[in-house]
């Protein structure tokens, strides 16, 4: 059985994963769904968290692992995995891209957020705090971007989970090396009716830079581990080889 460690999205914590995890769990894997710094019940820091501080959570969880283990990062938690595994890349067996961000080295997520139509939407729902150091998402808009086919209940969870975003981690450039990240194997899992990453043809096109990426499509919005656990479980259990 395999090591899943997934690593949540902006705004999100690893709470977004219960339905996701409890499902792999049942088949006998081993599931890790970490707060980043600053996000769930996350309280680390005394100050907004960098990508720095992100990766290096993933990083020492990853350390103590005696197997490598399948990495998947949701939207923002892209970022965040290639960091990690640039850092540790004999730890990571696979990783997997949840509508996620994937760029070439150098790029930082917001100018991967300024090539699609998504973000462009959802940007009148975020709300920048008076320090101008985070931001956070209206409760009004969160159906729209985040949960267009998910119950009234996980969109509750959500109001209720949903925290402060730094921004910082938005405009560090990620940086990875073909001898490091470029050698592990990789999956995107585009959602095909993401309002924040485009249709499954927007997120194809914009791997043009990577053709050995294998791409998958799930039928949801943006938030898949809500509104379609069990076919997302089989699809993370046929990665996990």
């Amino acid at each position: 059985m395999a090591t899943f460690v997934l690593v949540h999205g902006a705004w999100h914590g690893g709470w977004c994963w219960y339905k996701l995890l409890a499902l792999l769990e049942a088949r006998g894997h081993r599931v890790l769904a970490p707060d980043l710094p600053g996000h769930g019940r996350d309280r680390s820091l005394a100050r907004p968290a960098t990508y720095a501080d992100y990766v290096e959570r993933i990083t020492n969880l990853l350390s103590v692992e005696a197997e490598p283990v399948v990495l998947v990062g949701h939207s923002m938690g892209g970022a965040v995995i290639t960091g990690a595994a640039e850092a540790v890349p004999d730890k990571v067996g696979k990783l997997v891209y949840l509508a996620a961000f994937l760029a070439p080295s150098g790029q930082s997520m917001l100018q991967g957020a300024a090539a699609t139509r998504g973000p462009a939407e959802a940007a009148g729902h975020v709300a920048l705090a008076e320090n101008g150091l985070s931001t956070t998402f209206s409760e009004k808009g969160l159906r729209e971007a985040f949960y267009a086919d998910c119950t009234e209940e996980d969109v509750a969870l959500a109001r209720l989970c949903l925290t402060a975003q730094s921004l910082e981690p938005m405009s560090a450039p990620v940086a990875w090396t073909a001898e490091r990240v470029g050698r592990i194997p990789k999956a995107y899992i585009a959602c095909a009716q993401d309002r924040i990453k485009g249709d499954a043809e927007t997120q194809r096109a914009a791997l043009a830079d990577f053709p050995e990426v294998e791409f998958l499509v799930i039928d949801a919005s943006h938030s898949p581990f809500f509104s379609r656990p069990a076919e997302l479980a089989d699809m993370l259990q046929r990665l996990a080889g």
